[in-house]
């Protein structure tokens, strides 16, 4: 069982524009993600692993998710100083679930500028996000 969530950056700014300024190309992030597999388990966990490189990232983690028929939903947001948060949420898909269950995926992230910090969180409810990753580039 193969899905696709799918969300463009719009380059939605969480920093004002300063000495870290990219110039004139205001920033731009996208962040895809497959899952690869949803078990229905009694203790999921939320993991994931990411590899960054420059201005692209991969992903494969796995998201504790309440019920086994969702989707995954995806959120990419940038900022001028490089910095990038990621949040996957999930979608239900249907009424006749088992649950809680392990969603498996793999994803991208690009950008068109040189990603410093990186934060991936699963977000299960409004409130409850879960930083699963995250990476800080050094000088």
């Amino acid at each position: 069982m193969r899905r696709r969530g799918f969300l463009a950056g719009t380059g939605i700014t969480l920093a004002t524009v300063g000495s870290g300024c990219l110039g004139d190309t205001p920033p731009e992030v996208s962040a895809t993600v497959e899952i690869e597999s949803v078990t229905a388990n009694d203790d999921p966990e939320d993991k994931a692993t990411v590899t960054v490189n420059d201005d692209h990232a991969t992903v494969e983690g796995a998201f504790r998710a309440d019920i086994d028929c969702v989707t995954l939903e995806t959120a990419a947001f940038a900022s001028n100083e490089g910095d990038v948060i990621v949040e996957l949420t999930t979608e239900t898909t249907g009424d006749d679930c088992d649950g809680p269950a392990t969603v498996a995926y793999t994803g991208e992230i690009t950008a068109n500028f040189t990603i410093n910090d990186l934060v991936l969180n699963h977000v299960h409810e409004e409130n409850d996000r879960k930083t699963v990753f995250s990476y800080e580039r050094g000088d």
